[in-house]
């Protein structure tokens, strides 16, 4: 028989005379009522002072707990075709049918879980009754006891399949609670992994994405010191993250302590000196500074490695800028236009260099005593000569974004020096307009 169609029958022979898919022995709907009274039977011995004298309490206690996380989630894999969530938890009786642009959806509501079925495979769920609250910290709680109660080590090999087995669960319930963003919630879950590495059954085991993991975790639920301590040991056991070095610059800050925060950012140039992250924020903070020369350096560097980034060569501009070397500036600023002719920064930076170098020559011209008729005429002239080459990039800022203010107003005011009346009133009429 050919293999698809073998496939083919055992699907259907799953599906019974009324049309309902049967509900397979040893899916999760099955084990629902086996790990329930592996639970209720631990929780009605807690309290027997013989049982929980024993390791092996505590050990069974852990694993019926870690079932009770596993059940679904170890069935509930996305990807997983409709027919098998079908089998592992019955036909629903009103599905729900969506469609989103070219994709079918389907919820899939059951007792314990809802179900979100894409074209045809699940696509995500959600436990709405889990068999317990809380089950992976409090197996945790559960695999502590027993090893400070198996004082001979006769657990030991137990133990350790179980506390891996709990670190995976852990990593799990982390990542599900972070894209909920309960942050804090998500750095306890990768927080305790690091704890049931530290346990000495586990050798000295040292996760490092469990550590960068509940380090971001802290981050972002604004808990720098906690943050701060993650990635410092994510940092020490070399994590092969090179935005570890930015985030914890970036805690740094949150405490105030932006010099301790750029010597990580210098170290993970060091270390990751092709990465463009760390090299944009160590520009950014020299720009800050106002400590050009180095921010031109870093800048040298990440235009080695993207030498066509519009952005670097608009920043290598804005500092020679601050410089004063406007002519340099201006050279800088055409690159970007030469990779970029749409670059509305540069244009308007062009144009606010000539306009600004005007403005100190109008300045100047003020200040020569009227008796020099001439001179104070050529050094007018000259200004003016030097604002009009502020137009062609004004406008074109313009035409590029005809709505923004600075740029209209800063046209205006060259056509009413240069007196040039026709485009005055017709700006004039835009700025009104809006």
């Amino acid at each position: 028989m050919n293999k698809s169609i073998f496939i083919l029958v055992l699907i259907l022979l799953a599906i019974g005379s009324t049309g309902k898919a049967q509900v397979t022995p040893g899916t999760p709907v099955e084990n629902y009522s086996v790990i329930e009274k592996k639970l209720k039977k631990s929780d009605a011995s807690i309290t027997d002072s013989v049982q929980t004298a024993k390791p092996k309490f505590w050990i069974n206690r852990a694993e019926a707990l870690m079932d009770a996380f596993e059940v679904d989630r170890n069935f509930l894999l996305k990807g997983t075709l409709k027919v098998i969530v079908e089998k592992g938890y019955g036909v629903p009786k009103e599905p729900k049918t969506w469609q989103e642009s070219a994709n079918v959806f389907e919820q899939y509501v059951y007792d314990r879980v809802n179900v979100i079925i894409k074209d045809g495979v699940l696509d995500s769920y959600e436990v709405t009754k889990p068999l317990y609250e809380n089950p992976i910290p409090e197996a945790l709680k559960a695999l502590d006891k027993a090893q400070k109660l198996d004082v001979e080590n006769k657990s030991k090999k137990a133990l350790k399949e179980d506390f891996t087995r709990l670190k995976r669960n852990f990593e799990i319930l982390g990542e599900e609670l972070f894209v909920k963003k309960d942050y804090n919630e998500a750095f306890n879950a990768f927080s305790s992994i690091s704890l049931i590495n530290e346990q000495s059954v586990m050798g000295g085991y040292v996760d490092t994405f469990a550590l960068y993991n509940a380090g971001l975790s802290a981050y972002n639920a604004k808990r720098a010191d906690d943050a701060i301590k993650f990635f410092e040991l994510a940092k020490k056991y070399n994590h092969p993250e090179p935005n570890l070095y930015v985030l914890l610059e970036q805690s740094y800050v949150q405490k105030g302590d932006s010099i301790t925060g750029v010597k990580v950012l210098e170290e993970g140039f060091k270390r990751f000196p092709n990465d463009q992250g760390v090299q944009v924020e160590l520009i950014n903070y020299f720009l800050t500074k106002g400590e050009s020369e180095k921010a031109l350096n870093y800048l040298s560097v990440a235009q080695q490695n993207d030498p066509k980034n519009v952005s670097f060569i608009f920043a290598e501009g804005t500092l020679y800028d601050k410089m004063g070397n406007n002519e340099k500036a201006e050279d800088t600023y055409k690159r970007c236009i030469d990779l970029d002719p749409n670059y509305y920064e540069a244009y308007y930076n062009i144009g606010v260099d000539h306009f600004n170098k005007a403005a100190k020559m109008y300045e100047d011209a003020a200040k020569i005593d009227v008796k020099n008729q001439k001179d104070y005429e050529a050094a007018q002239e000259a200004a003016d000569t030097e604002l009009s080459k502020a137009i062609p990039y004004m406008e074109k800022a313009h035409e590029l974004k005809p709505t923004d203010d600075g740029t209209m107003k800063t046209l205006r005011t060259i056509y009413i020096r240069l007196k040039m009346t026709d485009k005055k009133e017709a700006i004039d009429k835009e700025i009104q307009a809006l």
